[in-house]
């Protein structure tokens, strides 16, 4: 049946309508670096990256009447502006020498980051007409609306690896960090997070010469912890306000004041989260099938989790009570190469989750590529 009435907006006069709208923005991204060799196994290397942006919108809405249902009958002009700045400074001393059989690596490094930013905007209505010339907010004479904010997070962060390796058969390496984030309040600004792994390559063995069979392989195993700081700044306040949340108190003359519209928590911290991983690595056929298992398991710490517009520190999820949540996963990799032509591959995927509603996820795959050359 045709349609004798409807509210949808047309899409030709709300283009007519915005048509003066204006944006103008600015984008500054820039990056150096110094290396200095101090001494043959001794470097040193500083990096500077910014991030800069500026812009500026104007905004006219006129006086207008299309319909019932389509009118504005005070036209509005309204400005914005904003700035963001990043920047990050990050310096590395690494150490690197090799005795014999035996290699060694050392690097230490400082990592500084700071973002900032401001914004304003600003509006009135009751313009005379909706002539150009009245596009400037000093031609309004109703409705004065005005609104800005600023902010300002940083990250400092101190971090290590060390590296030792015998002959590229035993290899261990550990790393160390130390972070410090202005989201979090006094007292949970920093945290330390470790990691180590280590490898063996078996095939270098003297007792696998014997096993023509086998192209490489290789055990590993990993162990770590890393850290999470993503939640907005100043999540750790409570913040108040006159325009909303208001209270009335008195019995004859009510008073009325502002108040909390944000309810911040100070146990707010670092989330933590720790990860193991035991891998073999085998290969065939000079190394054209490789075969890859691996055993994953990763584990989430107390720290921080987020609901609605609040946020509290976390003893555990909404579904799994308790300081830990942990999942386990088994990916078994085949793989079968040929250089240049042959591609193929087939992944097995199981997971566990234990503290969860319990699951047991399975994923098959398989992919190919196609000869590149006859």
């Amino acid at each position: 049946s045709p349609i004798l009435m409807t509210n949808k907006e047309n899409p030709v006069a709300q283009t007519e309508i915005y048509k003066n709208n204006r944006w103008k923005g600015i984008a500054i991204k820039a990056g150096g670096a110094v290396d200095i060799k101090l001494k043959p196994w001794l470097k040193f290397r500083s990096s500077l990256g910014i991030d800069l942006g500026r812009s500026v919108s104007n905004s006219f809405l006129p006086k207008y009447y299309l319909n019932g249902n389509q009118f504005n009958n005070d036209a509005t002009v309204g400005a914005s502006n904003s700035l963001t700045n990043y920047y990050v400074w990050e310096n590395t001393l690494n150490f690197e020498k090799q005795i014999e059989h035996h290699k060694f690596s050392l690097m230490l490094g400082t990592s500084a980051e700071q973002w900032t930013g401001e914004s304003s905007a600003a509006s009135k209505q009751g313009l005379v007409s909706n002539d150009p010339s009245q596009w400037i907010i000093n031609a309004g004479s109703i409705n004065p609306q005005a609104s800005g904010t600023k902010w300002h997070n940083a990250l400092n962060s101190y971090f290590g690896r060390a590296f030792y390796a015998y002959k590229n058969r035993y290899m261990i390496t550990a790393n160390l960090r130390y972070d410090g984030s202005s989201n979090f309040g006094a007292g949970n600004n920093w945290g330390t997070f470790p990691s180590v792994s280590a490898g063996w390559n078996f095939s270098e063995e003297p007792f696998m010469e014997s096993a023509s069979w086998l192209s490489s392989g290789k055990l590993r195993a990993s162990w770590g912890m890393i850290g999470n700081q993503n939640i907005s700044s100043g999540a750790y306040l409570t913040t108040y306000s006159g325009n909303m949340g208001y209270y009335l108190f008195g019995q004859r003359n009510p008073q009325l004041i502002g108040g909390s519209n944000y309810i911040g928590n100070p146990l707010i911290q670092w989330e933590q989260t720790e990860q193991t991983d035991i891998g073999l690595e085998l290969s065939f056929l000079q190394k054209k099938l490789h075969f890859t298992i691996d055993y994953y398991r990763k584990v989430h710490g107390p720290g921080i989790t987020l609901i609605g517009a609040h946020t509290m520190a976390r003893p555990g999820t909404d579904s799994a009570p308790g300081w830990w949540t942990e999942q386990e996963d088994m990916q078994t990799l085949i793989r079968l190469t040929q250089m240049g032509r042959l591609d193929l591959a087939a992944l097995v995927d199981v997971r566990y989750a234990p503290q969860q509603a319990p699951e047991v996820y399975n994923r098959l795959a398989f992919d190919k590529t196609f000869p590149l050359t006859q």
